[in-house]
């Protein structure tokens, strides 16, 4: 691994607040992207990341702002400012929390309140979700079969919601198979993975628990590079990998009593990075 950008908040003792580090194969090197004039402190926090190749990465983050990168400079427009974009009805203050899509002409955005926001290229809409929950994740195996995951821990409700070309509609989910959804990927339409108090798979027809070596709270993140290489994370520092038959639990990376928790992953196959934080100190995992 060479080029890779992981996001969020990055406070460092120079007091500045970074939204974005670079990983060259060997350090990280943190920076931030912004909006309008130059912050005195910092920029927007930024909370997804999203990349297509080398010359083209998009993330997003608080604010409703949306990064771009074309392999020479990063831009950023904020969907809740009139004057880059039409007006949307989106408030500033509406974070998005993940992106994900085909290409850089068709991408779908989720975030606070029920936001949804679809990009073809050209122009930004936004989408009926018809809930206000906030969304966690989204992904899809082509641009009419994309899901969402969304969720208020205070009042303990949650959905999964599918798009399949024209609107958006909560899946049908057991609660006693899925609870508490939060990341969501798969390798195709009939192989999706979830994500929750437990880890959720979806055969194309029904949602079911899979069997995990331990109960599970709270997991983040879920990636992989193919079917029999996937990652689920989660809180405790909990870090689960499927070959294709089995799940596998790397106890050595667990911590019960130290707060912390794993978010994200990203995998090409032969590495993997793992990113989370312990109380405020981020943690990332780099596996060879």
């Amino acid at each position: 691994m060479t080029n890779v950008y992981a996001v969020g908040r990055i406070a460092r003792t120079d007091s500045i607040d970074y939204n974005i580090a670079h990983f060259n194969g060997q350090t990280w090197s943190p920076f931030y992207i912004f909006y309008g004039t130059p912050p005195a402190r910092g920029a927007p926090s930024l909370r997804g990341i999203l990349g297509f190749s080398a010359t083209d990465i998009w993330a997003v983050g608080t604010g409703s702002v949306v990064a771009h990168w074309n392999g020479s400079q990063w831009t950023m427009v904020s969907l809740g400012t009139c004057d880059d974009v039409a007006c949307l009805g989106i408030t500033n203050g509406e974070q998005l929390n993940a992106v994900w899509g085909t290409s850089s002409s068709d991408l779908f955005a989720v975030g606070e309140t029920g936001l949804i926001v679809h990009y073809d290229g050209q122009t930004w809409t936004k989408m009926n979700s018809g809930t206000s929950l906030t969304f966690y994740d989204v992904w899809g195996s082509s641009s009419t079969n994309v899901f969402a995951t969304a969720m208020d821990y205070m009042l303990g409700e949650w959905l999964v919601l599918r798009y399949r070309g024209s609107s958006w509609e909560p899946d049908s989910v057991d609660s006693k198979q899925i609870n508490r959804p939060g990341g969501i990927w798969g390798t195709a339409a009939d192989n999706v993975y979830l994500a929750s108090d437990f880890v959720g798979h979806f055969d194309g027809k029904t949602w079911k628990r899979e069997t995990t070596p331990n109960v599970l709270y709270n997991m983040g993140g879920v990636e992989g590079s193919a079917p029999n290489n996937i990652f689920v994370v989660g809180s405790f520092g909990v870090v689960l990998h499927w070959n294709g038959s089995t799940w596998y639990q790397y106890d050595q990376l667990l911590q019960p009593a130290g707060g912390r928790k794993l978010e994200r992953i990203w995998t090409n196959g032969d590495e993997v990075l793992i990113i989370g934080s312990t109380g405020s100190q981020a943690v990332v995992i780099h596996g060879r």
